[in-house]
């Protein structure tokens, strides 16, 4: 799974404000993965729905975390291919990892918000206080 896939950000001065957005699984793995390696240092999430969740981070603890990843992935994938090579793997981590930086998304914080007040603003507008199931169904069928 590309836990980068799940993930926007928006810029808030010096700090990141990280959005992941999928099923409960895919935000738990893309967490778990940007904990264990130096993404961000925030051991819980705060779930905005319960298909998204965000947490706090900043650029240098991306860029870390990105090389991190990368150099994971080229060991575990290929550990062969680097032996006998000082740095070898790192180097081609950094270079993976500065790709990657460069792909992050970003959003601008109004979006969000936005998207947030609709969801909210949608589960509201279908809660209805209704005298009878019967009568919710047969309003329902008419379309009413």
């Amino acid at each position: 799974m590309n836990t980068l896939n799940h993930i926007s950000f928006e810029k808030n001065g010096n700090t990141w404000l990280g959005h992941i957005i999928g099923t409960s699984e895919e935000i738990e793995l893309t967490h778990n993965s940007l904990y264990n390696s130096g993404g961000t240092n925030s051991k819980t999430l705060d779930y905005v729905t319960a298909n998204h969740a965000t947490f706090w981070t900043t650029k240098s603890a991306m860029e870390n975390y990105l090389v991190t990843r990368n150099l994971n992935i080229i060991l575990n994938e290929t550990p062969e291919k680097f032996n006998g090579q000082v740095g070898g793997a790192l180097a081609e981590a950094r270079k993976l990892g500065a790709k990657d930086f460069e792909a992050l998304s970003f959003v601008d914080p109004r979006s969000f918000a936005a998207a947030i007040h609709e969801y909210q603003f949608s589960e509201v507008k279908e809660v209805q206080k209704v005298e009878s199931f019967s009568n919710y169904l047969v309003a329902q069928a008419r379309g009413v």
